[in-house]
């Protein structure tokens, strides 16, 4: 009567169905089918099949999971489903359940089942990936720790950390030239593109962001409530970004202590000083606050100053690299082209892959080795002092047969590693064992970010349908979808949602849209719509992501303007034109965020069910977090008048509460079915 999998009959018994999601939370979905009429399906559970029944004894009350009637689309199929978690001391236990409905006016119940918490590799989700809360740092711009081991020379424009970003110096222009001049521009764009003279120079500022900057802001990221850390690439490269590695073995020199050795590269790969940094300071640091850490992985390309790639740039067709790169050799063998991610010819020359989608089997046996000295660095089969999981870059890019072979190594090395793909589409086709457990949801931030944009496109009604379409996988991997607003790759959320009807991630920067998208401050209107979009993400199904700045009300259009250096209170000099932060945005980020570890209802929040409510009003938007026997109802009201969320409410509450929403704004009522069952 209980497995995994089964499908509703229309015999004249119920059919009861089981889904484990997690066994470490044990954590479970009960669905239950009855040809007849249904109006009630609870679920008792309890400790032994004794204890799963309408009636026992004082002190052993079963726990309940009230089930949530379904749409069939069988006629006179009656469906229900609904989630439970067991208390901690239940889970190594016998545990048995029994489903209690109403058929017509008779109470009936189904035979006892086991409840099975095994969930089968091909749907395991780490445990503290279900439900986790991501910040996302991008390294050169997110704190200076030690300026001694800012990066210097006549390829960069150092720059203080907090001077005015949208200006370009004279010095800057001066540097810019003289590369150019001496054939060394890496610049993306000439004077004459679009941008003119900052386009030209933004590429080459450096602010000194480092790992030592990361350890020093930890409280302030725990004081967010975050459980879990992306950082954009740490390995050795030349630019900003570092998605254009030299060398995937070591940390950049520029991230670690003051001093380093210098660097150090194939074929000598023992532990940099920036590498030790990381291994003995960033990850026991982030351990000791029960902090996860995960790392941006980017397998399908590396820079021109690769090891590897140099190689072949230098031996052409005799290189024992010459098959790792999609390059094209002339008739004497020397290189005269390769394929890049960027361009052809361009600066992300991409590894070769097979027909079968595989990556060539010099470079994936090198990606291996990368993967293992990260996740294991001492070598010794115990992980505990490596890295926590990666983030894949640009991963549809990469053929199936890489990442499943892939997937399988890295679970070899640590069978609680979490993997996410940088996907901007709905990625369930490299779910269920095959690639990864969740994605960088961006499906999620574009359908959010509309409604609350007030774009005229969108409703409540169709941001509903939309959001349920993306979260329609396997629990597990719903419940650990990376929600994000925006990212290193978008404008800042503040910014989308001052230009309502504007695409997403448009590609607008600075230089189309005027210095004043970098200095503005936003509007109260706009303020109130990020506020909205903050609730909603913090309270919906899966796992949030702040990409950092956005709490402290940080603005900038597309790349490069997204990216500009945090404002810290601590580091705010008062020169003119300075980002500053917004202790208001900060406050909201707080408020909303924390409430996933608030006693009260952070299970339900983390772990429970999603249901969309129909409000009858466009621009109110409600849905409802279910959880064993408790109940959060979140109402979010876009419009130009408070919404009366009163008739969303179960009856004995709609008389006893204000349940008025305020104008841009969001409530949340929590009830618990059994209280109102007794009331």
């Amino acid at each position: 009567m209980a497995g995994a999998t089964s499908a509703p009959t229309t015999g004249a018994e119920p059919v009861v169905v089981l889904t484990p999601i997690s066994a470490e939370l044990g954590l479970f979905d009960i669905e239950f089918s009855f040809a007849g009429a249904v109006s009630e399906a609870v679920a008792l559970i309890g400790l032994g099949d004794n204890q799963a029944m309408e009636t026992v004894p004082a002190g052993l009350e079963p726990l309940l999971a009230p089930l949530l009637a379904l749409e069939s689309t069988e006629e006179g199929l009656a469906r229900f489903r609904g989630r439970a978690m067991l208390p901690e001391a239940w889970r190594s236990q016998e545990v048995s359940f029994r489903v209690s409905y109403r058929a017509g006016s008779e109470r009936r119940s189904t035979a006892p089942c086991r409840v099975e918490l095994g969930v089968p590799e091909l749907s395991r989700v780490p445990a503290w990936a279900i439900g986790a809360t991501w910040y996302q740092v991008f390294p050169e711009r997110f704190r200076d720790g030690d300026p001694a081991n800012n990066p210097g020379g006549p390829l960069v424009a150092p720059l203080a950390w907090n001077s005015d970003f949208s200006v370009v110096s004279v010095e800057e222009i001066e540097r810019a030239w003289s590369r150019q001049r001496a054939g060394e521009s890496r610049s993306h764009g000439g004077w004459n593109a679009p941008g003119g003279a900052r386009r030209a120079t933004i590429y080459q500022r450096r602010y000194g962001g480092d790992l030592i900057g990361l350890v020093e802001a930890l409280p302030h990221i725990e004081s967010l409530g975050v459980s879990a850390v992306y950082l954009c690439p740490i390995f050795e490269s030349s630019s900003l970004h570092k998605y254009d590695a030299s060398d995937f073995l070591h940390v950049d020199r520029a991230f670690g202590p003051a001093e380093n050795a210098g660097t150090v590269r194939r074929p000598n790969s023992d532990w940099s000083r920036a590498d030790r940094y990381f291994i003995d300071t960033v990850l026991p640091t982030f351990r000791g606050r029960s902090i996860r850490l995960v790392l941006d992985g980017v397998w399908n390309h590396t820079g021109l100053d690769h090891w590897a790639f140099k190689d072949v740039a230098d031996h052409g067709r005799e290189s024992a690299y010459a098959d790792w790169y999609a390059v094209r050799f002339d008739s004497s063998g020397e290189l005269v082209g390769w394929q890049a991610w960027d361009r052809t010819n361009g600066s992300l020359p991409e590894f070769r892959q097979t027909g079968e989608g595989d990556l060539n089997a010099g470079v994936s046996s090198h990606i291996f080795e990368v993967t293992r000295r990260w996740m294991d660095p001492n070598g010794d089969g115990d992980p505990s002092d490596g890295i926590d999981g990666w983030r894949l870059d640009v991963a549809p890019e990469i053929g199936m047969a890489f990442w499943e072979k892939w997937r399988r190594h890295v679970r070899s090395i640590n069978p609680d590693a979490a993997l996410y793909g940088e996907i901007w589409f709905d990625a369930g086709p490299w779910f269920g064992g095959k690639a990864f457990d969740a994605q960088m949801n961006y499906p999620f931030a574009v359908a959010v970010l509309e409604w609350c944009a007030g774009a005229s496109r969108t409703s409540s009604g169709r941001l509903g349908e939309r959001l349920m379409r993306v979260f329609s996988h396997h629990p597990s991997h719903d419940l650990a979808q990376m929600n994000l607003l925006g990212s290193h790759d978008t404008p800042r959320v503040l910014s989308m949602l001052s230009r309502p009807n504007a695409a997403y991630d448009d590609g607008e920067t600075a230089s189309s849209l005027g210095r004043e998208s970098l200095t503005g401050r936003p509007s109260a209107e706009t303020l109130g719509r990020m506020e909205l979009a903050v609730a909603i993400q913090s309270l919906w199904l899966g796992s949030p992501m702040i990409y950092a700045g956005d709490e402290f009300g940080m603005v900038g259009p597309d790349d490069p303007d997204n990216r500009a250096p945090i404002p810290w209170p601590d580091l705010d000099s008062g020169e003119p034109g300075a980002a500053r932060p917004d202790p208001g945005v900060l406050g909201v980020y707080r408020k909303w965020f924390r409430l996933r570890s608030d006693g009260e209802i952070s299970d339900t929040i983390r772990y429970g069910t999603v249901h969309v409510v129909p409000t009858g009003d466009d621009d109110a938007f409600a849905f409802v977090r279910a959880l064993n026997d408790q109940r959060v109802l979140v109402v979010a009201n876009r419009g130009p008048r408070p919404f009366g969320a009163g008739a969303l409410l179960p009856g004995s509450m709609r008389d006893s509460s204000d349940a008025r929403v305020p104008v841009l704004s969001t409530r949340f009522f929590v009830w618990t079915d059994s209280a109102i069952r007794d009331n």
